[in-house]
């Protein structure tokens, strides 16, 4: 999930210059300081640019510093294995006093502590927590960084760059062999880098800072990590708030057909709103029957030329209908993108890209959704890859297990990926446009979560407490369900967003 990222596409991952290098050579005493196992100890330090952005919360109300952990467990004292440095920003204000709450971030591979600051602390939501409870956010362990401040950081992987799909899962299979042999000679293993591994870390940073209780808020893939702390430390959680639920024994969340299903159902979900407004209906009368000719397998490709800016100008592509779709319902989710899709269908159906400013960038997206499923070769963090094929049985969706044994990385196991039984207090948040982490995973966690609320907003994508026209109702949700964890929150304001949509004569506004 790493592409739609949790969280809406931000970009976490800053370079800081020469703070990274001096960060590096502070960390690097970190770690040799403490690599024997034992009680977890939390080395603070300045909290400098490499600790991210503090815009949204001064400098004077957090700690930074660091966490060290062994990186294996099972052999904790393993003098082959450098130890893993997990960086660790807590913000809290005078007067905080309420239970610590943690933040987990989706991807895999996604930075909780830029997560933190330039999502969460940007919302109502998360404004009214830090003034409530210490926020406490820790980057993943592996995580690729350009600020350095993750230790080891075990960088970049691009799998599958070929041109035919058998060459590219060969190639993946190459790389992520090159990719374990290269970081196995710096001292790392990467079965050590898997989920079960990460969940040890929430503990040891929560004893390193001294808290026995948390509250736990899980975005997109975040979510799954809160789920298996609650099964492995169940007395450490008091509540959990999940958004984009993404419970363990889900079979469906890398299987790339599977969303591109989900993204195309949401297409035709906006058009029923479409059909359902008087003044929509009226000027795209036809917009079913237009999704039905898209919407095929095993046809002829729609041959389309753009003016692509970013590809070198216009050209002509070939694209999957059945990608267009799905490219269309993958941004659906955005409340403006929604407002456009009834006009974005129309056009394309009939080749057109010239009329609407944002049509070449939906021509590129497609177009890259195509190649991608025909040859892979996208560049993701090894940390990503390394998660999947510890999570999901069949391993990688490009090259299966085989490409998880090229990177040493064993299935974490049945037990690993059962329902996640609890009595602990959880908020399952949906939304009705995510294709990523459909309301129909939240059904399934809450089935064995016997003391969970399930609230959907339906007129949002993925991760519903950071859309404007979602995050005031978010916090009214989540702030009556910290209050009385055991009541149904207040919903009332869910269902306030109605669906709107341009007509054909308005253009969306696009920015530079």
């Amino acid at each position: 999930m790493v592409k739609d990222v949790g969280m809406g596409g931000r970009r976490w991952l800053r370079c800081w210059g020469g703070a990274a290098v001096a960060l590096e050579a502070v960390f690097g005493a970190a770690a040799g300081g403490q690599q024997s196992p034992g009680k977890p100890v939390f080395v603070q330090m300045p909290c400098g640019m490499a600790f991210g952005s503090f815009e949204n919360a001064k400098p004077s109300v957090a700690r930074c510093g660091t966490v060290t952990v062994p990186q294996s467990r099972s052999a904790p004292r393993d003098a082959r294995l450098v130890p893993v440095v997990l960086p660790v920003v807590i913000f809290e204000m005078p007067g905080a006093k309420g239970t610590p709450l943690l933040f987990l971030a989706g991807g895999p591979g996604e930075s909780s502590i830029e997560a933190v600051q330039e999502v969460l602390l940007e919302t109502s939501i998360g404004q009214l927590l830090m003034r409530e409870r210490p926020i406490i956010a820790f980057d993943r362990r592996g995580l690729s960084s350009t600020t350095g401040r993750t230790s080891p950081d075990l960088g970049m992987l691009v799998a599958g760059a070929r041109s035919k799909a058998p060459l590219a899962i060969a190639s993946s299979i190459d790389s992520a062999r090159m990719a374990a042999r290269r970081l196995r000679d710096q001292g790392v293993e990467l079965k050590n880098f898997g989920t079960p591994e990460s969940i040890e870390d929430i503990r040891d940073v929560s004893v390193a800072l001294g808290y026995d209780k948390l509250v736990l808020f899980g975005v997109s893939y975040g979510t799954r990590d809160a789920l298996q702390f609650m099964r492995r430390h169940p007395s450490m959680v008091e509540r959990a708030i999940l958004d984009g639920v993404a419970p363990p024994q889900t079979t469906a969340l890398f299987n790339l057909d599977s969303i591109a299903a989900s993204r195309r159902a949401i297409v035709r979900q906006v058009a029923a709103e479409c059909a359902a407004d008087l003044a929509c209906n009226s000027e795209y009368p036809n917009l079913t029957a237009t999704i039905d000719r898209l919407d095929r397998s095993g046809g002829p490709p729609l041959r389309i030329t753009a003016n692509l800016p970013q590809a070198g100008g216009w050209r002509t592509v070939d694209i999957d209908p059945s990608s267009l779709l799905s490219t269309i319902g993958g941004v659906a989710g955005t409340e403006q993108i929604r407002a456009i899709v009834p006009q974005l269908l129309e056009d394309f159906a009939s080749g057109d890209t010239l009329r609407r400013p944002l049509s070449p960038e939906v021509v590129m997206a497609a177009a890259l959704d195509s190649a991608l499923r025909l040859r892979g070769g996208r560049k993701m963090p090894v940390v990503y890859h390394v998660v999947v094929c510890s999570d999901i049985a069949v391993g990688s969706a490009g090259g299966g297990r085989a490409f998880c044994d090229a990177l040493g990385v064993p299935f974490a196991g049945a037990d690993f990926v059962a329902p996640v039984v609890s009595n602990t207090p959880v908020l399952l948040i949906s939304s009705g446009y995510d294709s990523q982490t459909p309301p129909s995973m939240a059904a399934q966690a809450a089935q064995t979560l016997t003391r969970s609320h399930q609230v959907i907003f339906h007129m949002v994508g993925h991760v519903a407490f950071r859309h404007l026209t979602t995050m005031a109702c978010a916090a009214v949700v989540i702030e009556s369900f910290m209050a009385q964890p055991d009541r149904d929150p207040a919903t009332s304001c869910v269902d306030n967003v109605r669906p709107s949509f341009l007509p054909r004569r308005a253009d969306l506004p696009v920015g530079p």
